[in-house]
């Protein structure tokens, strides 16, 4: 649909952050071009200042489609190019979808219809990984519209990228929903935010994303970056700390903090640096405790995992061990 000057504001706007996508730009926006959805939409293309042809491209595309928006400007880096999408915004909802992805034919039509049923805050769909040319179905939970404080489970069980889902803008407006800027995870904290601020979450039972897994990503390139996900546990420990908890969702979301520090200390293996590596072990032990002294006996870290996953997760000992043995770093 193309959306021209005059006409009502667009139902959906659709942020794509992109830097030097010149590889994956067309495909990622072919198949919003190619929406089986009928009403008015945008697509805000945020460049966060590409040297290569990625513009090039956007600009050919929105000749046939004057509903592309190309906007840039120089490394602030995603959460900050997201967030300047989300002022540009003009659409009823919102969705963001990553330069190096594509979507079904109907993402836009089943998301929209199934938001407007529901009259949700959030809806979100299954979506595929897709690693080389293969395409891994990941299934979220199933759930009728909710909430966590109804279905608390879901602080857990919805991922949190911010690609596979449909936002109401006046949701994330009244309450203040943005991406932390300059820190990594910036994910985690914005969906746990929008998740336990949203009154109803629907679904779509259907995969209508296809996410790209490259070699090379964050689980095996990890840095000193590593340490932000405390900063990042925090802003999410000051959001719940203002709501009134039942003991089921604090069990989540105990659980979704020590869950998130136990694979960081795993993947330290890839980490660059050794020292790196053991220091992120020790740190993230010291958090739990401080923050979460009773962690070791959360009901959902006991039952998630086997004797020996609990036993290797919960002791810094054995998890200083495990990464010493397996670790593949540079300069062993």
């Amino acid at each position: 649909m193309t959306l021209e000057e005059g006409v009502d504001m667009p139902k959906i706007s659709i942020i794509i952050p992109m830097f030097n996508a010149e590889e994956s730009i067309k495909k990622c926006l072919v198949s919003l071009i190619e929406q089986s959805f009928t009403e008015d939409y945008e697509i805000l293309v945020m460049d966060d200042g590409s040297n290569d042809k990625s513009s090039e491209i956007v600009n050919e595309l929105s000749l046939s489609a004057p509903y592309i928006k190309y906007h840039f400007h120089s490394n602030q880096g995603i959460s900050a190019t997201r967030n300047d999408g989300l002022a540009l915004a003009q659409g009823e909802y919102i969705c963001f979808i990553d330069s190096d992805d594509y979507v079904h034919e109907n993402y836009l039509d089943e998301l929209y219809k199934k938001s407007i049923v529901c009259n949700s805050d959030i809806t979100v769909c299954d979506f595929y990984e897709c690693k080389s040319d293969q395409h891994y179905l990941r299934k979220l939970v199933d759930f009728k519209c909710s909430s966590v404080f109804e279905l608390p489970k879901l602080s857990f069980e919805i991922n949190t990228a911010p690609w596979n889902k449909m936002y109401k803008k006046s949701f994330l407006q009244k309450n203040n929903i943005s991406f932390p800027v300059g820190k990594k995870y910036e994910d985690a904290s914005f969906m746990l935010s929008a998740l336990l601020k949203a009154k109803c979450i629907a679904k779509v039972n259907r995969a209508l994303v296809y996410y790209q897994v490259h070699a090379g990503s964050e689980t095996m390139s990890m840095n000193e970056r590593v340490f932000d996900i405390f900063d990042i546990l925090l802003q999410i420990q000051d959001i719940y700390q203002n709501v009134e908890m039942n003991k089921e969702l604090m069990d989540y979301l105990t659980y979704f903090a020590i869950n998130r520090i136990n694979v960081y200390q795993l993947q330290q293996i890839y980490q660059k640096d050794r020292k790196t590596a053991l220091s992120f072990v020790r740190e993230g032990y010291a958090f739990l405790d401080y923050h979460y002294p009773e962690w070791k006996s959360n009901r959902l870290f006991c039952d998630s995992n086997s004797w020996i996953k609990k036993r290797l997760k919960s002791s810094p000992f054995l998890m200083n061990l495990y990464v010493r043995i397996f670790w593949k770093g540079s300069g062993m």
